[in-house]
């Protein structure tokens, strides 16, 4: 790989997105959270992935996730972005206005999805590198 692919990919795409992360945010008047930002940073492994496929292939032993393994991480790439979307403007919303009126009913949605959208995006992530195949 050339060095000066190496450094766009490992630093100007998650610097993108961390610079687009803040401004969205800013321009939402909605702070910070982790789950959200969890979220992207899995976006991110996953563009990196697709970028880097035949590098991240080596490491996928089930031969139908190598064969399909940039579909894959597209798709993963297009519903993380989804779950970020309605992470940073529908979920967080709605606690960011349980906090600020404390009388309000508690958000157990909203907990609960800000809870699920990063374990289900991590555990989707993950699963090409940790299948084995069938026994």
């Amino acid at each position: 790989m050339d060095p000066i692919s190496f450094w766009l990919i490992a630093l100007g795409i998650p610097l993108t997105a961390v610079i687009g992360n803040s401004v969205i945010r800013l321009l939402a008047d909605l702070p910070q959270s982790a789950p959200a930002d969890t979220v992207l940073a899995f976006v991110v492994f996953n563009a990196v992935a697709v970028m880097q496929a035949e590098d991240f292939k080596k490491f996928v032993v089930y031969s139908a996730f190598q064969e399909a393994f940039v579909s894959i991480y597209v798709l993963l790439i297009l519903l993380g972005m989804f779950g970020w979307a309605v992470s940073v403007f529908s979920i967080e919303r709605e606690i960011a206005d349980h906090y600020r009126d404390p009388g309000a009913d508690f958000p157990f949605r909203a907990f609960f999805f800000a809870f699920f959208i990063p374990v289900a995006l991590i555990f989707a992530s993950v699963t090409p590198f940790a299948y084995k195949g069938a026994a």
